[in-house]
């Protein structure tokens, strides 16, 4: 759906899904992963559909408030997920149709 969906607690105490908070962030079949980095913030990395483009979003919390920040496209191959490390720097795993996944590692400033 190209949507962060919040991922809430139930009265079993297991997770699921709460459709009315999320945040689009990508159109339908480009979004592929989403981290959260030390402080908090929750960064996303879409596919080769979105261009494998990396960002994050502010006021995620309430997201009807919520404030989206592109940073552009980064790496080769098809994003299968990302990490953020502790000085911000994106980790980024993509299927480049080997036998490993390439890893590689951006800094964005």
């Amino acid at each position: 759906s190209g949507q962060l969906v919040c991922l809430v607690g139930n009265s079993e105490g297991r997770l699921q899904l709460d459709p009315s908070r999320s945040i689009e962030v990508a159109s339908p079949g480009s979004l592929s992963a989403c981290a959260f980095d030390e402080e908090g913030q929750l960064w996303f990395g879409n596919n080769v559909f979105a261009a494998n483009q990396v960002g994050f979003v502010s006021q995620w919390q309430r997201p009807e408030e919520a404030v989206i920040t592109r940073l552009g496209s980064v790496g080769i191959g098809f994003t299968e997920a990302i990490a953020i490390g502790g000085q911000g720097e994106v980790y980024r795993a993509s299927d480049t149709a080997g036998a490993t996944s390439l890893l590689s590692k951006y800094i964005c400033r």
